[in-house]
């Protein structure tokens, strides 16, 4: 039992497969920890320098993350700013106790960033001087419920602005419909149109938005 340490961007898709079985077997598929979405991420985000963090039971995968050095001594989670949860893919959490003495160099901290406590293993009785930033609880509605029966029970504030909201639009003579775009031919005029509407705020002020040209809209496209 050992970890391998690799190249992220270089050898991440050569594990592809098994990075899923892991997550299937922990998280049921979480779609944040799928390899496509974290392989794209890599593709147009990395620098380069990432580790792809695997240890084996035997042959068998039993943990995977990937880290990035930060100053001396210190490394991070990969997480670039469209990850919003960060994959942490361990059996046993025991394990990363090992981790230190493999990674490159002076190793001080190891920092977990952006991680959802439902869908990350318990570190808190970890001796060693780790970072454990809980992000945010991944959205889960019941499905059992009706529409209504969940639109019934949010704030009252909130659905009175929506309907404000639609108000608005239809004193404008604009009708809202609601359009599914499932085919993956239809992504592309979706990317644009959606780099058309954050353009047109802040986003496009700041030069962040998605754009039918830049690596972030080059990014979605083969996400969706």
């Amino acid at each position: 039992m050992a970890w391998e340490i690799y190249g992220a961007k270089a050898h991440f898709h050569k594990f592809s497969d098994e990075w899923d079985q892991l997550n299937t077997v922990l998280y049921q598929g979480h779609p944040y920890f799928d390899s496509r979405f974290v392989g794209a991420l890599l593709e147009y985000f990395s620098s380069g320098d990432e580790k792809l963090c695997l240890f084996r039971t035997g042959k068998r995968l039993s943990g995977a993350l990937i880290l990035e050095a930060k100053r001396l001594g210190r490394w991070a989670t990969y997480r670039p700013a469209q990850m919003q949860a960060t994959p942490l893919l361990l059996e046993d959490p025991r394990v990363i106790e090992s981790l230190w003495p493999a990674l490159p160099g002076w190793v001080w901290s190891i920092e977990l960033y952006a991680i959802d406590p439902r869908y990350s293993p318990d570190l808190s009785n970890s001796p060693r001087p780790m970072i454990s930033h809980p992000q945010a609880q991944t959205i889960g509605i019941a499905p059992a419920d009706t529409f209504a029966d969940y639109w019934r029970s949010r704030p009252k504030k909130l659905t009175a602005n929506i309907s404000r909201y639609f108000r608005r639009v239809e004193a404008d003579g604009i009708q809202p419909i609601l359009r599914k775009l499932k085919n993956v031919g239809e992504m592309e005029d979706a990317i644009v149109r959606y780099g058309e509407l954050e353009g047109t705020g802040w986003k496009g002020q700041a030069g962040t938005a998605v754009g039918s040209e830049n690596q972030q809209g080059a990014f979605y496209r083969e996400v969706l």
